[in-house]
């Protein structure tokens, strides 16, 4: 969403693989460039940054003043390696950040996570907290952020309670682009959706506009908005809990109910323990399996407790039996009736 004259910052960690050494050396750069509506790209006038170059990894920045845009157009990054004469290699890249100076968002959003929610209650529990099992750095099996929660963040009692991290991500509209950037936030008691510090708004580096929404939780089926979604310092309200809020659907043949619907909420699939694509409760892959494996695998009515991705109702116990165990959420979430059936995520 940056404008001419706008400020933006990237960094990048990366390094060079290199097959065959090349006698004049190599290079890592980054270009501002402009993504066109129709999906192509074009280069913009002073905005090539060199970065550091090595065969470990290693973090450089660069910033760029936006000049004026094509119509239609956002800005978009584009990274390269390259070898200054015969040499042969390429380059990796990790943990690419922008930040826009000066602008700021924030969300106002809630959402039902299907495996802790208790109907009697109208809340989600929070078990995990009560307990003592939050991490406090990022929990996410894949990509962890450099976060740790403040002091604090987990005193609040009641519906403002808070459940457990979530992942957020905001998405442009422009078919091709994908995500913009991700963050880490808290899930209240009540579907509040807030920063780590367990109160304030969750907050992103980006320009106010309008985006998709995406929200990933470690053993839930991720969801996208259908529309785009305003993202400002006083964004109106995404209620996710409710059916108004549409949800993307994937083209078929891969299209399948985004979120388990009851009545006019709707809630994150539960039971996506192996955090890949879908909720499988037979067959190769399946996320009943590893249940079992942790309670011991001959000794099904074990448990464990703790913060567990096998914990899909989030009490802090895994059980593959008995009352309130955490395998019959997913042959819920897949159906009873059909147990070989396989939920697939709706998030492109």
């Amino acid at each position: 969403m940056a404008v001419a004259g706008d400020v933006v910052t990237l960094t990048v960690t990366a390094r060079m693989e290199v097959a065959v050494p090349d006698q004049w050396g190599y290079g890592i750069r980054g270009d501002f460039i402009a993504i066109l509506s129709d999906s192509s790209l074009t280069a913009l006038p002073g905005g090539q940054h060199g970065f550091p170059a090595q065969t470990t990894w290693n973090s450089g920045t660069g910033s760029f003043t936006v000049p004026p845009l094509p119509a239609g157009a956002v800005l978009g990054v584009a990274l390269s390696g390259h070898m200054f004469g015969l040499g042969e290699g390429y380059a990796l890249f990790d943990n690419v950040m922008t930040s826009i100076t000066g602008s700021g968002a924030a969300l106002n959003a809630r959402v039902w996570l299907g495996g802790p929610y208790v109907p009697a209650q109208n809340l989600m529990r929070d078990d995990l907290r009560a307990g003592g099992y939050l991490p406090s750095s990022d929990p996410f099996p894949l990509n962890p952020l450099p976060d740790v929660l403040p002091p604090g963040a987990l005193s609040a009692t009641g519906p403002n309670a808070i459940v457990d991290w979530l992942r957020i991500e905001l998405r442009h509209t422009i078919p091709g682009v994908g995500w913009l950037i991700r963050v880490n936030g808290s899930l209240q008691r009540d579907g509040d959706i807030v920063a780590l510090d367990g109160v304030s708004p969750l907050s992103f580096p980006v320009k106010a506009g309008n985006y998709l929404l995406v929200v990933r939780y470690r053993n839930h089926l991720s969801i996208m908005t259908q529309q785009a979604v305003s993202i400002s310092t006083a964004s109106p309200l995404v209620d996710l809990r409710s059916t108004a809020t549409a949800l993307h659907t994937l083209p078929a043949p891969n299209t399948d109910l985004p979120a388990k619907v009851v009545g006019n909420q709707q809630f994150m699939w539960p039971g996506n323990v192996a955090y890949d694509l879908e909720v499988a409760y037979a067959g190769l892959g399946n996320d009943r399996d590893p249940i079992l494996g942790a309670v011991g695998g001959s000794v099904p009515t074990n448990t464990i407790t703790g913060y567990q991705e096998t914990d899909v109702n989030l009490d802090g116990v895994v059980k593959y039996t008995g009352s309130d165990n955490d395998r019959d959420i997913i042959l819920q979430t897949v159906g009873s009736s059909v147990p070989t059936t396989v939920r697939h995520v709706q998030v492109p």
